[in-house]
């Protein structure tokens, strides 16, 4: 395989906003979905940012091409569940506009860029972002906070149409909503403070190349 111009590790970013993209459908169209749905979403993210904590120090030790193929594999896997919801919708909820438009506007985009970056790095071939410079670490922070506003705004404009609407008329319901938002919140928390703390390590450690 030539060499390529960035790490596979890519591929785990890739798929973790691929499952917090598909979470943050499934909470805009909760109607259509079990209440477990976006949970189990949010651990498939969880578990590769976990893997991208960890993977500096764990998968250094396999070759290129294992490492290769295990991050496009989280990427497909996270892809295969935005399949799973797009044929849910089609198949079992009958919601044929609905399922066209994720194919759309979800389904088709996510395996075009997925399969864009697979060509790339096996062809050893660097994408062409003329537009985008090369951005400090600090810029991590920023998206972070970022990210983290619109998914909290997001899970709030959610269920206040609902109450609004009346379409949770039971104070299970609004409660069961206001916990979920507490928790996206306590996790989005905690994954501030290991990136915090991972990109202080990275900071720290001195450079021993050349």
């Amino acid at each position: 395989m030539p060499i390529s111009p960035f790490a596979p590790q890519l591929f785990l970013l890739l798929g973790i906003d691929i499952f917090l993209g598909a979470s943050i459908l499934t909470v805009m169209l909760d109607d259509n979905f079990r209440d477990a749905v976006p949970y189990i979403l949010d651990a498939g993210a969880m578990f590769g940012f976990a893997q991208l904590l960890i993977g500096p120090g764990y998968l250094s030790g396999f070759s290129s091409d294992v490492q290769f193929w295990y991050c496009v594999g989280y990427a497909t896997v996270a892809f295969s569940s935005v399949l799973a919801i797009n044929l849910y919708l089609f198949f079992i909820k009958k919601r044929r506009f609905l399922s066209g438009f994720f194919a759309i506007g979800v389904c088709a985009p996510s395996f075009l860029v997925e399969l864009f970056f697979i060509s790339s790095y096996v062809n050893g071939i660097s994408p062409a972002l003329p537009l985008l410079p090369v951005m400090p670490w600090s810029t991590v922070y920023v998206a972070f906070f970022a990210t983290t506003i619109i998914m909290i705004v997001m899970m709030i404009l959610s269920s206040s149409s609902k109450i609004l609407w009346g379409s949770t008329t039971s104070g299970s319901s609004i409660t069961h909503h206001t916990f979920r938002m507490k928790f996206v919140s306590a996790s989005l928390v905690r994954a501030y403070r290991r990136v915090r703390r991972f990109l202080s390590s990275v900071k720290q450690t001195p450079n021993v190349s050349g």
